[in-house]
Parts: structure tokens; sequence; C-alpha cells
């Protein structure tokens, strides 16, 4: 999931910054991936999170599954998120597959 998320993150959102958006984004991007196993570690003792089941015992998240429930609620116009230093951006059910061929491939 780290590898696939870098190269999502690397390939198709810093490439559409410049100056310090462009920084300040990718130093948080690169900090947050680096904690990722910290972040797995507390999702999977949360309870709401284990009654999911897609955090298995070695820390291995289902990302089929994960894939599959967010495709199947996703707006066919995309949903807008808040990021840290990057403000509101859109995702699309295209930038869901493309994430997920990234985390498939790494």
């Amino acid at each position: 999931v780290q590898n696939g998320l870098i190269k999502f993150i690397d390939t198709e959102m810093l490439n559409h910054l410049d100056g310090w958006q462009k920084i300040g984004a990718g130093a948080f991007v690169a900090l947050a991936v680096k904690n990722l196993p910290n972040t797995i570690e507390a999702y999977a003792n949360n309870q709401v999170v284990a009654m999911l089941g897609i955090i298995d015992e070695e820390r291995n998240i289902d990302i089929d599954a994960l894939h599959d429930a967010v495709m199947d609620y996703f707006s066919t116009d995309g949903e807008y998120i808040n990021i840290p230093m990057l403000g509101r951006i859109k995702i699309t059910k295209q930038d869901i597959e493309t994430l997920y061929k990234y985390i498939k491939e790494a």
C-alpha cells in the first residue's frame, strides 16, 4: 500500500503543483507515508475498523475489499476532500482506479 500510495501521489498529485505548495505537500506526504505503519497499527486497534475486517493480524490491508466498498458509493462526478497543504481537491473514480492499480502493482 505504501509504495503504491507514494507512486500515486508523486505521479498524479505533486506533478500538478508548483512552488511552495509542491514543497509543502511533498514534505507532508513524505512524512505521512513514512508514518503509515504506525497509522495502520492505530487503525487496526480501533474497534470499528476491526469490525470491518479489512486489516488482518499481520497488518495487511484488504485493498480489494476496500476498493470495492468505496467504488460502490463513490459519486460518478467525484468527491471533494480536504488535504492539508493542498486544500479542497476533487477525487474522481478514475483517480481511485489509478491508485488501486498502483497499489496492486507495488
